[in-house]
């Protein structure tokens, strides 16, 4: 099994979802784009319903792969004691600072 194995699938996974996310988004703007009168309102509610509940749901999952990382991280660095090395340590710089990219 490959090394980055597990982190494609996470990925593939994502992608789908995605996917799928974009589907049913441009099923309800189909439909939107059709409907007359009150109808078109109620589509257009529909479709944006839809659309804060699928950002809704990404920070949600967003948040929750912030906590693995966090997580992750103080478990590495509980192993290494305080100046633990590698690409954990890189990733905690990138975290803690105010600009992205910024060490």
């Amino acid at each position: 099994m490959q090394k980055n194995a597990p982190k494609m699938e996470m990925n593939q996974k994502m992608e789908a979802e995605m996917k799928a996310q974009d589907s049913e988004i441009d099923k309800l703007v189909t439909e939107m784009n059709s409907a007359t009168g009150d109808r078109k309102m109620d589509a257009m509610a529909a479709l944006l319903t839809k659309i804060v509940d699928q950002r809704k749901a990404m920070r949600e999952k967003m948040a929750g792969m912030h906590m693995e990382m966090n997580d992750a991280m103080e478990c590495c660095k509980q192993g290494m004691g305080k100046q633990g090395t590698g690409k954990h340590d890189m990733m905690k710089n990138k975290m803690s600072s105010p600009t992205p990219g910024m060490h």
